[in-house]
């Protein structure tokens, strides 16, 4: 897992996103630097990325056909 993965799956558990948590530690994100943005006045500048979820066909699946729940209410 890598360290950006690892943030994620990090921050999923600590919000009790149990579901998410589980889906993001058999998954692995990838960050890619595309391009920088520069204001017209002043000195400030923006790197734009591009961020991509590679998730297991097993979830894949089930996310495309609409049965993987958002959110499930607990008593």
């Amino acid at each position: 897992m890598n360290d950006l993965t690892f943030e994620a799956y990090t921050w999923l558990t600590e919000l009790n996103e149990v579901k998410s948590a589980e889906i993001i530690s058999e998954s692995t994100i990838e960050n890619e630097y595309t391009d920088t943005f520069f204001a017209l006045t002043g000195d400030k500048f923006w790197n734009v990325y591009n961020i991509q979820i590679l998730i297991v066909d097993k979830y894949f699946k089930h996310m495309k056909k609409g049965r993987v729940r958002r959110r499930e209410k607990v008593n």
